[in-house]
């Protein structure tokens, strides 16, 4: 029974350990999303908590797919800049006013603005399609697990990041003018951001 026990502990954690959609292979395009150039994004986010609560700011991002570079920017309804910071392969916080001012809320902000915005880097580790027809391509970024991308019927998109134990961790729901991101866990909240303006910006 003692021999047993380990091989019995190890069954159970394959049963409780989540698992990725299965991929099909098939010949296609990967589905790419992601703004090519250098772009400044405006949006207006509600954040929702749990509780219930909610809150209004607006979005400023600028990003350049050729540099994988990034500068974001919150502010409040009145204008007021709560929190600036950069990320060029590093984070750097300009500005960050409380609540806006943890060291986690920064990471997890430039987290999200790259799943969104910048193509996971490298090349793809399968692609093909899912089982209800989407396209997909899934990445794996180191030290930072898994991350597919699905095209969608009538121009939508899905983007999923994954733990490394295949824990899922963020969903983006992706339109042409609006964006749903959902982080998952204990901690979890949502993010409903409408698009307000899009300009290109020479390089």
């Amino acid at each position: 029974m003692k021999r047993l026990f380990p091989l019995i502990l190890l069954c159970l954690c394959f049963a409780a350990c989540s698992t990725l959609p299965q991929v099909r292979p098939a010949s296609q395009p990967c589905p790419d999303p992601f703004p090519r150039g250098k772009w400044q994004f405006v949006h207006s986010i509600e954040t929702l908590v749990h509780g219930g609560r909610s809150a209004f700011v607006t979005g400023v991002v600028v990003v350049s797919s050729r540099e994988r570079s990034l500068r974001c920017v919150i502010m409040t309804l009145e204008g007021l800049a709560v929190f600036e910071a950069e990320w060029d392969g590093q984070l750097k916080v300009n500005r960050a006013i409380a609540p806006f001012d943890s060291k986690l809320f920064a990471q997890g902000l430039i987290e999200d603005i790259r799943l969104l915005f910048l193509r996971p880097p490298g090349s793809p580790l399968e692609s093909g399609i899912l089982e209800n027809g989407s396209s997909i391509c899934r990445y794996r970024v180191p030290e930072e697990g898994i991350v597919d991308v699905v095209s969608q019927e009538e121009g939508r998109w899905e983007i999923r990041r994954y733990a490394a134990d295949f824990k899922l961790l963020r969903t983006l729901r992706i339109a042409p003018d609006t964006v749903e991101l959902t982080a998952h866990g204990p901690r979890g909240y949502k993010l409903n951001m409408n698009l307000l303006e899009a300009v290109r910006i020479e390089e």
